[in-house]
């Protein structure tokens, strides 16, 4: 059997206790909102194997919240839950991964120097995936609120 190499994820931004969507990542203009447990028990319905999940405060506020992660991940199953937003050190992500998620997505401390990139990858292995946001050529952080100064090419 062929390795897959490209998976397509749906995905949950979670605002407060709600999943939304926000009208071009604006906080303020939310668009739709729903029961995130509902959004993702219809994913895996759907026969989602895998479902990312963006924790919107925790990347604003750099704080995870093992505990909703955990309850959507039992929400999810039985698809895998990929979780993200305010993870700031491996220790963070081990918390989220023994909550339920089965992988972790980090952007903003992976970006912090080049020795916690590497921490990250020595302790997480197949269980972390990284994230690069992109507007307009440049990589942004810490919720896309924060424009790095680098751009896509660097």
């Amino acid at each position: 059997m062929a390795e897959e190499v490209f998976q397509v994820l749906p995905a949950v931004d979670l605002l407060g206790e709600e999943a939304v969507r926000l009208e071009q990542g604006d906080f303020v203009r939310v668009a739709v909102r729903a029961r995130p447990d509902e959004v993702l028990r219809r994913f895996a319905a759907a026969g989602a194997r895998l479902i990312h999940v963006v924790d919107l405060d925790g990347a604003r506020r750099g704080r995870i919240r093992p505990d909703v992660i955990g309850r959507l991940a039992q929400a999810a199953a039985p698809a895998g839950l990929q979780a993200s937003g305010g993870i700031r050190s491996p220790a963070d992500a081990e918390q989220l991964l023994a909550a339920g998620a089965a992988r972790v997505v980090v952007g903003t401390a992976a970006l912090a120097e080049p020795e916690a990139l590497e921490q990250f990858v020595t302790e997480l292995g197949d269980r972390l995936v990284i994230a690069i946001d992109v507007r307009s050529g440049r990589v942004a952080a810490r919720g896309w609120l924060e424009d790095t100064g680098l751009e896509m090419a660097e």
